[in-house]
């Protein structure tokens, strides 16, 4: 049956091929018998084929059937082949679609909707695939369960912050005579800070005793018409004006007699006392300038000495005192302002301070005035007594004795 069916249709296809005008159309016409006796019926079958029947026999009938046949084979661009009937498509066909134009579109000169609609289609369908290449691609951030950790901005109390600080309390003795490595810095500390008082008291007595010899100084350099120098350019001029009147020749009495031989007494003990008084002031110039330099010196001493006792110096006996145990490591930037204060009271530094350092330095007072108390103080063994003789020798006594 289906070899049957598959024959007839070969056979169709080579008696009437379809031929296809320019406009898409198909035209049946060239399919129909010419010239034969009788009416030619034609039948339409299967997309425009048709067969002739003649009632009578022609050649030239026949002869015409043979030109259309060769005709629609010589046309291939028009007529289905063998293999677009039963594939259902051709190459051809595949290539010319949607390039025909319709019927209607041919009368009215419009495009038809299911056109437009496929043309839309095909726009859209290559936009998407455009807009899905480029599109960048999105990584989905998972987010997280539970919320990050804020930092502590809580202030922890005094005495959780000072640890190992603690040993702190406790008296100066305790501090002095301590083997706790963790004491040390504060122990060189506190005797940091009893040479920085030190030192600073020698400035004081310093600054006294260049005082003292500048009023000297000013009191010789006023009759002679000068003042004390106040900078280094003016020492140095006043030592050279001092050396020029010191330098000149002691007044002698033969220099100053009055015309009747008389001594101008007046005047020669202006001379002399002028000339003393330069070579006073000369000497006493060379005092103030040592007493000067010994001031510089302790102001010197007492800056290196002060530096002992900064600010950064506690801080640094801090973080020194925290790590001295090794279980842990403290920088200064760990020290807050709650563990420099506590420590600065605990020690007293400073006027407004009351503490330790003050123990130490009035512990060092009160021993120094004990040794001067007991300088003053003879020994036990050593009695003065009274002297019998009172000057006298032993023989004049006994004469004394004698005649009373």
């Amino acid at each position: 049956m289906r070899k049957t069916l598959l024959m007839g249709l070969t056979t169709l296809a080579l008696a009437a091929p379809v031929v296809s005008n320019d406009f898409g159309l198909t035209d049946t016409g060239a399919a129909f018998a010419k010239g034969g006796n009788g009416g030619g019926n034609g039948g339409g079958n299967g997309g425009g084929h048709s067969a002739g029947n003649g009632g009578g026999k022609s050649s030239k009938g026949v002869s015409q059937n043979s030109r259309s046949s060769r005709s629609a084979k010589s046309s291939g661009s028009g007529g289905k082949s063998l293999k677009s009937i039963f594939k259902g498509k051709g190459k051809s066909q595949k290539a010319s679609r949607g390039k025909n134009k319709t019927l209607k579109e041919i009368l009215t000169g419009k495009p038809s909707k299911r056109s437009a609609s496929t043309t839309t289609r095909s726009t859209k369908k290559s936009n998407t695939k455009t807009a899905r290449a480029t599109a960048p691609t999105k990584q989905a951030t998972k987010a997280s369960k539970r919320p990050p950790a804020l930092p502590d901005t809580r202030v922890k109390p005094v005495q959780a912050q000072l640890k190992s600080l603690n040993s702190l309390n406790r008296n100066i003795n305790g501090l002095m005579n301590s083997s706790d490595p963790k004491m040390d810095p504060f122990r060189a500390f506190v005797l940091a800070s009893a040479t920085a008082q030190t030192a600073a008291a020698t400035v004081d007595s310093a600054g006294q005793d260049h005082q003292t010899q500048i009023d000297i100084l000013a009191g010789l350099l006023d009759p002679l018409g000068l003042t004390p120098p106040q900078t280094a350019e003016e020492r140095d001029a006043l030592a050279l004006t001092l050396e020029t009147l010191a330098s000149e020749p002691v007044p002698q009495e033969a220099d100053y007699v009055n015309a009747d031989g008389s001594l101008n007494t007046q005047a020669y003990q202006a001379a002399v006392e002028s000339w003393s008084t330069a070579v006073a002031a000369q000497d006493q110039l060379a005092a103030t300038q040592t007493s000067l330099e010994a001031l510089e010196a302790a102001q010197t001493e007492a800056a290196l000495a002060q530096e002992a006792v900064s600010d950064d110096a506690l801080t640094l006996a801090i973080v020194d005192s925290l790590n001295a145990t090794g279980s842990r490591t403290v920088t200064p930037e760990d020290v807050t302002q709650d563990m420099f204060d506590w420590t600065a009271d605990r020690l007293g530094v400073g006027e407004e301070r009351d503490g330790l350092i003050d123990d130490y330095i009035g512990g060092l007072e009160q021993a120094e005035a004990e040794e001067t108390d007991d300088a003053d103080v003879l020994p036990e063994d050593v009695v003065e007594t009274e002297d019998p003789l009172d000057g006298e020798t032993v023989e004049e006594a006994k004469l004394r004795l004698a005649s009373e």
